[in-house]
């Protein structure tokens, strides 16, 4: 049934461009019925949101198939030089990002919006390149001094935290762990913290982006770290860099979790954030079947997760506490092992007598719970739940799987089920235990990504993405609409590596590669929409069939190719449009009857004829409370400021933190909401923010 009421204006746009961006894509079906939708929009009637909807579906239904010619699609394009085009107020143009807005605003009828008053202007700059408000010595109203603070803002160390937090965000950097579904329990990675310093360090010196990329793929392969007497710094950051790779969430510390179908899920979880990422495809349908819309096989799929598999195969696959790099010299390894396999022995004596008191306990338990068993499966679910997680067999753990909540008996319901006595006996063994962690020497550690084997186990595309189910071997390979004539060809590089994520990120940036224009295309669409609130392109983690397409796609493709040709780095861009005059125009879309006649024109302001109004984050809005006050503490890099869980459920920072006020980027990140910031929408790492 159609709606009741009218739904809002701002509904009817969304929609609005949603089917905008496809039509050109169909049938002139479409388009006859796109006339008709838009007579019942005009009579305002309550069926033209409903009208809206069946037409929106029509399109999707008409191109829900990757035979749609993927060579012709806009973004799967090669970059193709750009004539920056000549307009007729010439005074507003500052440079040719102007050139090109200016052109359709007059091809329009319209014009840009006056310029921003000096101070908000310097606000708004201060914000978007360093996340706080502006001081009051950099308040001047000289037109020249806005060019110096934009220089000296470029230049600042909160640069690097301001928009090095953004690629956090979209790969899902969390200082945690695991899935942190206990906000009171997280366990926090010691060290993770210096990928987020890389990251920062990375933005702060303009790094190429292609190195900046492949260094993060394959820092690791770069180096031969394995055959080293010790770290160099160098050696050490292009480890650190390969944490880019560590973000999807690992349980499989839990020995419950680490199971091959869990290691399949981080598998795929790191590729398919990686792809949406850097490519502004949707990924996840192809893992059980070909894309329905877009050009990606199930086969593509499985021949991009190739490129990972090594560092990830389930045969050899280390845990979270595994996965690092020790930082120490070779003649002080053996030392340290020595030391710590003496520390194991001590603590594996108490916790074997604790083991003792927990297995008399838990097969009181299993006794109680038993007769709920089937009577023919009682003998066989006793003897597989009291089997060590790690030595039961297949049919076993399917049977304990089926009765999971009769079988298993956590460590809790045994705390709660202990005598007196025992519970003091527990609590003594609890405390000699951690007394002899206490010794235990806890060396640097580099939380890096490295191939387990240089020979891994051969990749299959899985029937309906079931990681029993596997069907035809595949090679490491890229998608077939971004993949060169010739593409580099994985092979041995600095000792024990498969080369296969070298060969990864050298394709991603070969010049005039399909893939370093989509690459090119995705990045400086996102760098628009930090600066503008809204990409080029309205779907920014979406370039692909089903996304949007862009507003100005000239204008678009002409910022990836100076991207490029400024060899990678992003300042330059940056400093390119925060200096041109459709940047520094005023947000007011009022006042004036050409303000009025664009607002009728251009309700959405698509064409850019005024500078669109944006609320600070919530990470801005708390620095900026702390700055203005004269208390935020701007140290950069080092451990997390970590929170800690009240007992009313309400979270607050660590006494020690609190007296340095440190900044919201340096508080401890975890996947878990931070209600501190929730009143002003923080992003979520728990789902890989895509900028």
């Amino acid at each position: 049934m159609p709606p009741s009421n009218r739904p809002s204006a701002g509904s009817n746009r969304r929609l609005h461009r949603l089917i905008i961006a496809k039509l050109p894509l169909h049938s002139t079906a479409c388009w006859r019925n796109w006339a008709a939708t838009q007579a019942i929009m005009r009579t305002r009637q309550p069926l033209a949101h409903f009208a809206l909807c069946a037409l929106f579906w029509l399109c999707l239904s008409t191109t829900n198939t990757p035979a749609a010619d993927s060579s012709n699609h806009w973004a799967f394009q090669p970059l193709a030089p750009q004539m920056i085009p000549s307009g007729k107020n010439v005074s507003r143009i500052q440079n040719p990002v102007d050139a090109f807005i200016v052109a359709r605003l007059e091809a329009a009828g319209l014009q840009l919006a006056p310029g921003a008053p000096p101070p908000a202007l310097l606000r708004r700059i201060s914000f978007d390149l360093t996340g706080l408000p502006p001081t009051t010595e950099e308040y001047k109203p000289s037109a020249s001094s806005i060019q110096h603070c934009i220089d000296a803002l470029l230049a600042s160390p909160q640069f690097g935290e301001r928009w090095g937090r953004w690629w956090l965000d979209a790969v899902g950097y969390v200082d945690v762990l695991n899935l942190d579904n206990d906000p009171g329990n997280l366990t926090v990675a010691a060290d993770k913290w210096r990928y987020r310093d890389y990251v920062v360090d990375a933005f702060n010196t303009d790094l190429p982006f292609d190195q900046f990329l492949l260094e993060q793929l394959a820092g690791d392969e770069l180096t031969d770290w394995r055959n080293a007497e010790s770290l160099t710094s160098e050696t050490r950051r292009l480890l650190i860099a390969t944490g880019f790779l560590r973000v999807a969430p690992d349980d499989t510390d839990v020995d419950e979790l680490n199971t091959p179908d869990v290691h399949q899920t981080i598998l795929q979880t790191t590729a398919e954030n990686l792809a949406a990422n850097l490519f502004g495809l949707t990924l996840n349908c192809a893992r059980c079947h070909d894309h329905k819309y877009e050009p990606i096989t199930q086969r593509d799929y499985f021949g991009f997760l190739a490129y990972f598999a090594p560092a990830y195969q389930s045969r050899g696959w280390l845990r979270p506490k595994d996965r690092v790099v020790t930082d120490l010299p070779k003649s002080a390894q053996a030392a340290h092992a020595k030391q710590i396999a003496a520390l194991d022995a001590e603590t594996d004596v108490l916790k074997k007598t604790q083991q003792t008191i927990r297995d008399r306990y838990r097969d009181q338990l299993l006794e109680a719970r038993l007769p709920r068993v089937p009577a023919e499966l009682r003998d066989e679910a006793k003897a597989a739940a009291r089997t060590p997680f790690e030595k039961r067999s297949e049919e076993q753990r399917r049977l304990v799987g089926r009765f999971e909540r009769l079988l298993r008996v956590t460590t809790d319901e045994v705390r709660a089920a202990l005598t007196a006595a025992d519970k003091a006996e527990w609590e003594r063994l609890d405390k000699e235990i951690a007394a002899v962690n206490a010794r235990r020497p806890v060396p640097p550690q580099i939380h890096a990504v490295f191939d387990t084997a240089a020979a891994p186990a051969p990749v299959h595309v899985l029937r309906r993405g079931e990681f029993d189910q596997p069907v035809e071997a595949v090679s490491p390979a890229m998608f077939s609409v971004l993949r060169p004539a010739s593409a580099a060809n994985p092979s041995a590089h600095a000792g024990a590596t498969t080369g296969r994520r070298l060969a990864l990120a050298q394709q991603l940036t070969a010049p005039n590669s399909p893939a370093a224009a989509l690459l090119a295309r995705v990045l400086m669409n996102r760098a628009w929409q930090q600066l503008f609130g809204r990409g080029l392109v309205d779907t920014s983690a979406n370039l692909g069939f089903s996304g949007a397409r862009p507003t100005h796609p000239e204008l678009l493709d002409w910022l990836a190719g100076e991207f490029i040709r400024h060899g990678w780095r992003l300042k330059p861009i940056i400093r390119l449009i925060v200096t041109s005059s459709t940047y520094q125009q005023s947000s007011s879309a009022t006042g004036s009857p050409v303000l009025a006649r664009a607002q009728q024109a251009d309700p959405g302001n698509d064409l850019l004829w005024h500078q669109r109004l944006r609320r600070l984050e919530s990470e801005q809005v708390r620095d900026s409370l702390l700055a203005v006050s004269g208390v935020l503490n701007l140290r950069a890099g080092g451990p997390p400021v970590l929170t800690e869980l009240r007992p009313d459920g309400t979270f607050a920072i660590t006494s020690e933190a609190l007296r340095h006020w440190a900044n919201a980027r340096a508080c401890g990140c975890s996947r878990a909401a931070r209600p501190w910031l929730s009143p002003a929408n923080p992003p979520s790492p728990a789902s890989a923010t895509r900028w």
